[in-house]
């Protein structure tokens, strides 16, 4: 109903368009909600797209066992120019959220845990021409001249993860908090997984590694 009213469609033509996509693989429908998405398959309709479809398939067991041991809401997202996209998410799956962030939900990058592992875990030429956009663009925070004196970049990297704790850019600022690994195919840093919790349920360092133990075949993945 959402397209043919903002295309200007009748609803029995829109429908028909997009059951016969499905039916092609160039879309395919959220388990969670009534909402499509485009599929891996659409790059073969234009140079430009760049796939994700592999990694959100691969992924998309390992968020749902997470969820299912530990209860907390899991998320898979990628950097796009200086935010940090939502590409898979067990929000709906989980009793343990405050709300539910669909795929193509963004975050700034400066402000989350996935932000923090995006730009520790990036090439140092990617981390720089990140940092320089996030400087033209008049950001300043001591977060960022953490990163630029490379202190926040190898403490993340010594952990091997990034914390963000209360996080300020969702529907309940500052009610919960996250931890976030990097996802490396052949050695290059191409998303991050993320596990959200209540920011009062779990405080220590020492808590947070346990629930990370055990899970580092998870984030090295070939897509």
């Amino acid at each position: 109903m959402a397209i043919a009213r903002d295309l200007g469609l009748p609803y029995p033509t829109a429908s028909r368009i997009v059951q016969t996509l499905v039916f092609e693989q160039l879309v395919e429908r959220e388990q969670a909600r009534k909402s499509y998405r485009a599929t891996s398959l659409t790059q073969t309709l234009s140079l430009g797209y760049r796939d994700h479809g592999a990694l959100v398939s691969t992924s998309r067991l390992h968020l749902v066992e997470l969820t299912r041991k530990h209860g907390w809401p899991m998320t898979i997202s990628t950097a796009v120019g200086t935010s940090m996209m939502l590409r898979e998410s067990t929000y709906g799956q989980s009793p343990l959220a405050f709300n539910n962030y669909y795929p193509g939900y963004t975050f700034p990058v400066l402000e989350c845990a996935s932000g923090h592992a995006h730009i520790a875990f990036s090439n140092t030429q990617t981390r720089e021409q990140l940092l320089s956009v996030l400087e033209r663009l008049g950001a300043v925070s001591v977060t960022l001249d953490l990163f630029r004196s490379g202190k926040l970049v190898e403490r993340i990297r010594d952990d091997g993860f990034a914390l963000f704790d209360r996080t300020v850019r969702t529907a309940n600022p500052g009610k919960t908090s996250s931890i976030s690994v990097p996802i490396f195919d052949g050695g290059i840093n191409i998303a991050e997984m993320t596990l959200s919790y209540f920011a009062t349920a779990m405080t220590s360092r020492p808590g947070r590694r346990k629930v990370l133990s055990g899970h580092e075949g998870c984030v090295n993945k070939n897509f």
